[in-house]
């Protein structure tokens, strides 16, 4: 497979090793064997995205603004599934891991990063 060919510009913090975001984003574009150049951002290219929202994402087709989308395109066939139940549980699975793993991890992870303050009753949760 030749791959997306794209530009995916980020805010600073978001091209930080440990954020878990751009991570689910550079694992599926190297499974999918697609070419994303990571790019620094500026104000005229936050807004060329509806609501500035990153991470951002640009091809010739088009722009994709979310994390789950965009892993959905540089991804291969594998990840995306391959009949439409496969395709439904693995959007299940990706909105389970966004919508409640993720802030989960966040509330210890961004701490420990030095993010934000800890907050002891979110851990003990």
């Amino acid at each position: 497979s030749s791959g997306i060919n794209a530009e995916w510009p980020l805010r600073p913090g978001d091209t930080d090793p440990n954020n878990p975001r751009a991570d689910v984003i550079r694992i599926s574009a190297e499974y999918g064997s697609s070419n994303v150049t990571v790019a620094s951002h500026t104000d005229d290219t936050l807004n060329t995205f509806p609501l500035s929202r990153v991470p951002a994402f640009k091809t010739d087709e088009g722009l994709l603004f979310d994390t789950m989308a965009i892993a959905t395109l540089v991804g291969n066939s594998e990840l995306r599934g391959c009949s439409e139940f496969e395709r439904a549980s693995i959007t299940q699975w990706m909105n389970v891991a966004e919508l409640e793993l993720y802030p989960s991890a966040c509330q210890i992870l961004y701490p420990v990063w030095g993010l934000m303050p800890n907050n002891k009753g979110a851990i003990n949760k």
